[in-house]
C-alpha cells in the first residue's frame, strides 16, 4: 500500500485505509477552434449538476465571451487590445505579453483567493490590480 502513499487510519484501530481526496487540476490548452471552451463549458456544467465544488480560472486575455463563469478571469485585470496597442503588438504577442503582465501580478491573485477561502470575501468585490490604469 506504501507504492500508492496510502496510510493506514489509526482513530478507526481496524487499520483500514484513509484515503486523502487530491483536488484534480484540469489545464486546457490547444490551438485556436480545437474545443477548448466547448469542453470547459461542458466540464462546468457537469460539475455543477452533480454538486461538486469548482475553481475556473480563465488565462486567455482574447476571449471575446465565455459561456460559463470563470472565478478568476484573466480580461479583468489585464486589457488585451490595449496590451496589443501600448506595445505594437500583434495578436499572438498580445496574448503572449498579457499573460507575462498577468503572472507578474499572481501573487495578488492568490491573496485574494485565500482571503475569500478563509473570510468569505467574493472576488468581485476584491478587485485585482489593473495593469493598463
Amino acid at each position: 500500500m506504501n507504492k500508492f502513499h496510502i496510510e493506514g487510519s489509526s482513530s478507526f484501530g481496524n487499520g483500514s485505509p484513509n484515503f486523502r481526496r487530491k483536488p484534480v487540476i484540469i489545464i486546457v490548452v490547444g490551438m485556436t477552434g480545437t474545443g477548448k471552451t466547448t469542453f470547459l463549458h461542458r466540464l462546468v456544467y457537469h460539475t455543477q449538476m452533480s454538486n461538486i465544488w469548482g475553481y475556473v480560472v480563465n488565462l486567455d486575455p482574447a476571449i471575446m465571451t465565455l459561456p460559463f463563469a470563470a472565478n478568476i478571469d484573466i480580461r479583468d485585470t489585464v486589457k488585451y487590445k490595449e496590451v496589443m496597442k501600448q506595445f505594437n503588438l500583434g495578436p499572438n504577442g498580445g496574448i503572449l505579453t498579457s499573460l507575462n503582465l498577468f503572472a507578474t501580478k499572481f501573487d495578488e491573485v492568490i491573496i485574494a483567493y485565500w482571503f475569500m477561502k478563509h473570510f468569505g470575501f467574493n472576488l468581485t468585490y476584491y478587485p485585482i490590480y489593473s495593469f493598463l490604469n
